[in-house]
């Protein structure tokens, strides 16, 4: 837990796994990026942005996809 706690402060960079990308053609590139980067993050990955950009399509496939590799997903809003 001090691990993520200092990721969230900055005082370490995150780590990520090194995967092959996922392609999902049914969103625009910018999405795709952020789902792959959600996937590849080992301790927390964050979706930030203005409003009307596809932050709530880019969650709601991130979480599917993560839910194909992993049991369980925690989301906080």
């Amino acid at each position: 837990m001090t691990r993520l706690r200092e990721v969230y402060l900055g005082s370490i960079l995150p780590e990520y796994r090194s995967l092959f990308p996922v392609r999902l053609p049914w969103i625009n590139p910018s999405q795709e990026k952020a789902v792959n980067k959600v996937l590849s993050a080992k301790e927390a990955a964050i979706v930030h942005g203005p409003p009307g950009i596809g932050k709530t399509t880019t969650l709601v496939e991130a979480i599917y996809e993560t839910l194909h590799r992993e049991n369980q997903v925690l989301v906080c809003a």
